[in-house]
């Protein structure tokens, strides 16, 4: 998996890491990766006498995982179900997620569609037009759509 900074999780110097380094070798603030620690996605492998928050390689490579997952539109719930999976899962565990995402991604795309339909439509009301009355308004009072069923 590619890292956000060309960091090699798998470089056996990266044994010990302070949030702080984590998240320079990520390419996040370290507000980042508290995030994911309260929502149970990430966790230190150890706290140190100090009572710092100690990473490792294993913890680089999840939150790698975990931001290449989300810059590819999956939820953190969707997240947590792929890091519950491992490299030695079967594709036949995976792609029910990911076909899942798929339908996700053609229903807002058509949901999109709709929207640009819509503005293209609304906005031809105010072609041409100099008058006092923004028939684009109007219009977009007198004909209200449906909200959207997201899930």
């Amino acid at each position: 998996m590619p890292s956000h900074s060309g960091a090699d999780p798998m470089d056996p110097s990266i044994h010990e890491l302070t949030i702080g380094r984590l998240a320079d070798l990520a390419g996040v603030p370290v507000s980042t990766i508290r995030y994911y620690e309260k929502r149970n996605l990430i966790a230190p492998k150890a706290r140190s006498r100090g009572d710092y928050r100690v990473f490792d390689g294993e913890s680089l490579r999840r939150l790698q995982l975990i931001l290449t997952a989300k810059q590819a539109g999956f939820t953190l719930g969707e997240i947590r179900s792929l890091l519950s999976l491992d490299a030695n899962s079967h594709c036949e565990e995976v792609a029910p997620l990911v076909e899942s995402k798929f339908a996700d991604l053609r229903q807002r795309m058509e949901e999109l569609k709709n929207q640009e339909s819509r503005l293209i439509t609304l906005s031809k009301l105010c072609e041409g037009l100099n008058g006092d009355c923004c028939r684009f308004i109007s219009g977009m009072v007198d004909s209200p759509t449906q909200p959207s069923r997201r899930r």
